[in-house]
């Protein structure tokens, strides 16, 4: 008996959702393990997260918000992508570029120049 092909989309679908939930907990584990001599760290990222899903801040904010309790920290922060909407991913290049900015806005003091003749 052949499945239709809205059966099959559908059943497809529910699979690809819980294989995200699944991901999803993986990383809030993960994280909650990396973090946990910063539980504060871990309580303002659950916090980002209600104030998300309730709305009160849009998906850009969620991205700043993250990127900053998370600065240092690459892989939890191009890990948070299982959470956003789809085109809205936060990409490699652009967290290389913030760091760059942020190591020349630091480091300028700490420059030498040297002169060779």
């Amino acid at each position: 008996m052949k499945r239709s092909a809205a059966a099959a989309s559908s059943q497809k679908a529910s699979a690809d959702d819980a294989l995200r939930k699944q991901e999803a907990l993986t990383y809030l584990r993960e994280l909650k393990d990396r973090l946990k001599d910063r539980k504060d760290t871990y309580d303002e990222f659950l916090e980002i997260m209600k104030e998300f899903k309730a709305q009160r801040i849009d998906t850009e904010g969620v991205i700043k918000r993250v990127k900053t309790i998370f600065k240092g920290h690459r892989d939890l922060i191009l890990g948070f992508n299982q959470f956003l909407p789809k085109g809205h991913e936060i990409r490699v290049e652009d967290v290389e570029r913030e760091e760059r900015e942020e190591a020349v806005r630091i480091s300028p003091k700490y420059i030498v120049c040297i002169r060779i003749e």
